[in-house]
């Protein structure tokens, strides 16, 4: 612990008051669910990492995390993703996440707990309510989606439910679905990490949690996947939404009862 204590304090890695407990298990949740469901990781972990020790890291280290799940889900997104859609998709993430992340950066940090519990509850209540794009397959909505997804997902992290919805909509193979979905997802988090790293984000103490994170992360991502493997999805979808939306609420509530 020398070499990292010299790096990064253990009170701010949260080692001493058992924020880095809370950060591991908070990721271990939020890969299960990643496994289990797909998606939905980001509204369990960034709210609670950004109650602990700040949107700015919270919403960073979570971005780092990804990268393995990233790496891992990528080549299967490739071999069946419609790169007609995902190209310019992804490219209108792109120009938006810079605006989503200098919000992040330079917004009252009280203020950006409060937007990002916000956020994540109305993604919970559009999912509830099975949210569709109506005319999916229009070039103009499928950019929209993405510049929407970038707006979020660099200012409050949680930007995955706009692709999501975009690609449950259209009438493509599941595994087109899949895979474009998986690939959606996955530029946005490596996209999201370049302009982290451009805006000064990727901080020693958010690296050094992101690197205590992966292991746990990892492994709770294979546990939900052989879950649903084996029980089907004949309840999965209800039980994530009542734990999400139970954890963004209640965040929400500690933002506006704390400083």
């Amino acid at each position: 612990m020398g070499a990292l204590s010299d790096l990064v304090p253990l009170a701010d890695l949260g080692l001493t008051d058992g924020r880095l407990l809370l950060a591991a298990a908070v990721f271990i949740v939020g890969g299960f669910l990643r496994g289990f469901i797909g998606f939905g990781s980001a509204l369990v972990v960034v709210p609670v990492l950004s109650l602990a020790y700040g949107p700015r890291v919270g919403v960073a280290a979570f971005t780092v995390v990804e990268i393995a799940a990233i790496v891992r889900l990528l080549p299967d997104a490739v071999r069946h993703a419609d790169r007609r859609t995902t190209l310019p998709l992804i490219a209108a993430i792109a120009l938006a996440a810079p605006l989503g992340t200098w919000a992040l950066a330079n917004i009252d940090v009280r203020l950006m707990k409060g937007v990002i519990s916000g956020t994540v509850l109305a993604m919970v209540a559009l999912i509830a309510l099975n949210w569709r794009f109506r005319q999916a397959a229009r070039m103009p909505v499928v950019l929209a989606a993405g510049a929407l997804s970038g707006l979020i997902q660099g200012s409050t992290g949680v930007g995955g439910p706009p692709v999501v919805a975009l690609f449950l909509s259209r009438p493509d193979p599941a595994d087109t679905i899949r895979g474009n979905i998986l690939a959606g997802l996955g530029s946005l988090g490596l996209i999201v990490v370049v302009v982290y790293g451009v805006f000064g984000l990727l901080t020693p103490l958010v690296l050094w949690l992101g690197v205590l994170a992966m292991p746990p992360y990892l492994i709770a991502i294979g546990l939900g996947a052989r879950y649903y493997s084996r029980e089907g999805n004949r309840f999965y979808r209800s039980a994530a939404l009542i734990v999400l939306a139970a954890i963004a609420l209640a965040t929400l509530a500690a933002t506006l009862t704390t400083g």
